[in-house]
């Protein structure tokens, strides 16, 4: 799929905004936070930050549920899903998407330290289309 929009851009399709704000890379999340304190990423992977913003103006956007929602690509077509840290840290585990609606937050994923991130997608649920993100790593 062809990038819908890039890295501070307002993407908006079917009623429903999405925006990569930034990614941070690597990041620690404070662990004081998360239900398992001794969580860390696999030897040699590393976790990353992508900060987005999800919003409705119409249309059915749904839930936005970065667990099912969220994944992002590497150079070479692998996709990672979305670490389920902890349902308070970062972007909720999901939010309503009345008109008018917005949320902004971190979403994580856990890659390997090599690997070169290109890409955002982010599935609309209940439609089923998909917005993605170049996010120019």
């Amino acid at each position: 799929k062809d990038a819908d929009g890039g890295i501070g851009d307002e993407v908006l399709m079917n009623g429903c905004k999405l925006a990569v704000r930034r990614v941070l890379r690597p990041v620690r999340p404070n662990l004081t936070e998360i239900a398992m304190p001794s969580l860390a990423p696999a030897p040699g992977n590393e976790w990353v930050a992508v900060e987005i913003m999800v919003g409705r103006t119409d249309g059915e956007c749904g839930a936005a549920n970065p667990q099912y929602s969220a994944r992002v690509f590497d150079r070479n077509g692998i996709s990672y899903p979305t670490v389920v840290l902890h349902r308070d840290l970062g972007f909720p585990a999901a939010a309503s998407m009345l008109p008018g609606a917005m949320v902004v937050g971190r979403i994580y994923f856990e890659v390997p330290v090599a690997a070169t991130l290109i890409a955002l997608q982010w599935n609309w649920y209940p439609d089923r289309f998909v917005t993605q993100i170049d996010l120019g790593l």
